[in-house]
């Protein structure tokens, strides 16, 4: 979880897997619910197949974002990284 950016530690997970409270934001709460249900149902999607991926993304982020398992409409600004990166290659190129 903490790849994006999921602060909650192990023992809260973990609280949350055994249907425990816990204080942490509702959002990184969510998450962790989302997650466990892929996990509950990985070995019935097949990655070759749009449906599946589709509901995996369905699954993932309910009660996260508005339109679920289905395809953006919309940028989300992931090309900033990738913006950042060429600026600062051409930087380099610049003052070398």
């Amino acid at each position: 979880m903490a790849i994006e950016g999921n602060t909650l530690s192990t023992e809260q997970i973990t609280a949350i897997l055994n249907g425990k409270p816990v204080i942490a934001p509702p959002k990184e709460v969510q998450e962790v619910r989302n997650a466990l249900k892929a996990y509950e149902q990985i070995y019935d999607w097949h990655p070759d197949q749009e449906d599946h991926l589709l509901q995996a993304h369905q699954t993932l982020m309910t009660g996260l974002i508005d339109e679920v398992g289905q395809y953006r409409n919309s940028g989300v600004g992931a090309c900033l990284v990738i913006e950042l990166y060429i600026w600062h290659r051409l930087q380099i190129k610049y003052i070398a």
